[in-house]
């Protein structure tokens, strides 16, 4: 039998939890937002050497989109990770090559083939604005990066010790907030 009401109740009651549910949220701080790709260079044919302090990689790029805090590489580990760590740096040549963001990261935890994620605050000024991104190994470890031994990135470059060989197989990702969308 249909009771005049249950329908509306049954409503209410989850508008309820749907409500309480966002409020813990923004109580306790966390935040919806979107990761979407700024730009995506995915060809791959060779790996750099292992970054194990004797190289450095550095690969320059051009962010098209607001809130970059993003880049993934795509690890070649060569038999073990070895032991040491691997640090990302994120610079801007416009500002004197300041360094804007670091991670170091325990080689310990990387495995081969599966993606890296360097993660920073989002950069809202990056529309059009150069970067470089900065890996460098300690002695002990025994993981390089793919990349694409062609020029296969037209606004940038990856060079190790100095010398241009491609571009490194990498995404950006920009940060948006869902009440900015």
């Amino acid at each position: 039998m249909y009771k005049a009401g249950h329908g509306v109740r049954r409503w209410s009651s989850r508008l309820a939890v749907v409500a309480l549910a966002l409020l813990t949220l923004w109580v306790t701080g966390c935040t919806a937002y979107v990761l979407d790709v700024d730009f995506a260079q995915e060809r791959l044919d060779a790996a750099t050497p292992p970054l194990n302090g004797s190289y450095t990689v550095i690969q320059s790029f051009v962010c098209q989109r607001p809130n970059l805090c993003e880049i993934e590489l795509l690890p070649a580990v060569y038999q073990t990770p070895g032991q040491g760590t691997l640090t990302l740096l994120l610079r801007s040549p416009a500002q004197n090559y300041n360094e804007l963001a670091r991670q170091s990261i325990d080689v310990a935890h990387i495995r081969h083939n599966v993606p890296l994620r360097f993660t920073f605050p989002p950069q809202s000024d990056s529309p059009g604005k150069a970067y470089d991104l900065v890996v460098e190994g300690t002695p002990g470890v025994r993981v390089g990066f793919w990349y694409n031994s062609v020029d296969a990135y037209g606004n940038g470059k990856l060079a190790l010790n100095g010398g241009n060989i491609g571009d490194l197989r990498f995404t950006t990702r920009c940060r948006y907030d869902l009440p900015v969308m």
